[in-house]
């Protein structure tokens, strides 16, 4: 088994851009809500050119100038941003209408803003991965869509390397071919019916911590394609037959992972949400109300309200958490186990958040309320600048660890 990923075991990304569904449908609208919320907007060097060029030949202030920003690395290679100001680009006008958008048209974007929602999500020996924001308005409505994800591929020459292989968890490295092998079981417990989203991420973890568990006892020093797909062949079956008898047994986990979370990195999550919901939740999670009245009340109101409301629109929670198995970065940043706990992380929250609407005031819950639950995760949880807390070395290790996932399991 491998210990360390080094250059002398990196191998050649593929040659294909990799992204889901088709995004020819869906042009930039101009709404703002990608601008207005504390980005980095990296760049090349004629982006960078170009900007400046505007910011000198228009009527901004002088001292916009200093957010656009060149740096030099140890060998004088030099890299581009746009930093926001008060949380907001620079090119964002008072009526949230983009500036070089409006006037000079879509092409004099630079390229992130031009390939937004799409951003890079990692490499791997089949190629780039791009994943999408679910902040934009279009693709988040693209999940009431009821056509399956469609793995989109061009071709893209390239001579970049990726590791030769994919953490797991703390030590426990798998090949590339096992980390896909994985992600499509995991895919496929989505489609398992009757049973609804929340369930099947369940499952999800189970599996996986049921794979590791079993090569680490059966064949500790085989994590290879071989010995994954033969794990997968002889178990998958007797423990889908099985594992979902025991559902009821773990239907606290996404409340526990919350808590736990929440204790772990409760300065960065104050800071990170704002808004009526978002102190709601603050109220729900509080470790005095988590003994007291809201803990009864949480469980009342999932028991009686939530999970006979949520088959309505398990179907949309569903594709968004497909999504975010198909977003290499999440399960390869820290590990594969990481990534699970992570998930069930996004989903505890974007269950609270229904929840905190649920126990104080609103009594019922549609469409809207679903996609503004998504849209909430999507901006405070998986974008880049919102991730500092979960990125932090203590909530990282616990997240990775399968010991958390499994205590979570047998509660």
């Amino acid at each position: 088994m491998e210990k360390t990923i080094s250059k002398e075991n990196s191998i050649p990304v593929g040659k294909y851009v990799l992204y889901p569904g088709d995004f020819t449908s869906s042009p930039c609208e101009m709404c703002g809500k990608c601008c207005n919320n504390d980005w980095i907007v990296s760049m090349d060097a004629e982006d960078f050119n170009r900007y400046k060029t505007i910011l000198e030949n228009s009527d901004f202030p002088d001292e916009y100038s200093s957010y656009l920003q060149e740096e030099k690395d140890s060998g004088g290679n030099s890299s581009y941003k746009l930093v926001p100001c008060r949380g907001r680009c620079i090119f964002l006008m008072s009526d949230n209408k983009c500036y070089i958008h409006g006037k000079l048209g879509p092409e004099a974007k630079s390229r992130t803003c031009k390939n937004y929602p799409l951003s890079v999500s990692g490499f791997s020996p089949r190629g780039m991965h791009l994943k999408m924001s679910f902040i934009c308005p279009s693709i988040l409505n693209s999940l009431l869509s009821p056509d399956h994800i469609q793995t989109t591929k061009t071709e893209w020459e390239n001579d970049f390397l990726c590791p030769g292989t994919v953490r797991f968890s703390g030590e426990h490295f798998i090949s590339w071919d096992s980390y896909f092998s994985l992600t499509d079981a995991l895919s496929g417990l989505f489609l398992q019916k009757p049973y609804h989203a929340e369930h099947n991420l369940i499952m999800a973890g189970m599996l996986t911590f049921n794979f590791f568990d079993g090569l680490k006892q059966n064949r500790p020093n085989e994590f290879n394609p071989e010995s994954v797909k033969e794990y997968m062949s002889d178990n998958k079956k007797a423990f889908l037959e099985t594992g979902y008898e025991f559902i009821p047994q773990y239907k606290e986990q996404m409340n526990v992972i919350s808590f736990i979370a929440y204790a772990l990195m409760e300065d960065e999550f104050i800071k990170l949400i704002k808004g009526e919901r978002a102190s709601d939740i603050v109220r729900l999670l509080d470790p005095e109300a988590i003994t007291s009245y809201y803990s009864g009340k949480i469980q009342e109101t999932y028991n009686q309200y939530y999970i006979n409301e949520l088959p309505k629109f398990s179907h949309i929670i569903e594709k968004y958490l497909l999504h975010k198995i198909l977003d290499t970065g999440i399960f390869t940043r820290n590990g594969f186990v990481y990534g699970i706990n992570y998930l069930s992380l996004c989903y505890s929250f974007f269950r609270l958040y229904l929840l905190a609407g649920t126990i104080f005031g609103k009594n019922k819950l549609d469409t809207n309320d679903v996609l503004e639950a998504i849209s909430f995760v999507e901006l405070k949880f998986t974008h880049k600048r919102s991730m500092e807390g979960l990125k932090s070395s203590r909530v990282a290790n616990i997240l990775s660890s399968p010991a958390l996932s499994l205590l979570l399991l047998r509660l």
